[in-house]
């Protein structure tokens, strides 16, 4: 199991995308916890990996993991006009830790 937080701007794409990226990096989510207030939203994410046909060692998972969550936090936020709207606040990502 790992528990990951994350802190960025709030989009209406969010949970979609998390999942994906989750799903990419063989990721299940167990828990979440999450909470918006002032256009930021901070989730707590405890994940269960899916190692199944892995080749790679728990490091390169982990990284895969970290990669993939990064991206959803890096997408940038389109409104309708398809421009992109500065934001205030850098995403934040916390390093992924072990949880026994």
């Amino acid at each position: 199991m790992i528990k990951a937080s994350l802190c960025c701007d709030d989009r209406p794409d969010l949970l979609s995308d998390l999942t994906k990226a989750l799903r990419s990096a063989r990721g299940r989510i167990r828990k979440a916890e999450m909470a918006t207030v002032g256009g930021r939203t901070k989730s707590v994410l405890v994940i269960q990996r899916r190692n199944e046909g892995s080749s790679t060692g728990g490091d390169e998972d982990l990284e895969m993991l970290r990669r993939a969550l990064k991206a959803v936090l890096d997408k940038p936020i389109l409104p309708a006009s398809g421009r992109m709207l500065p934001g205030n606040k850098r995403p934040r990502l916390f390093s992924p830790a072990h949880r026994h």
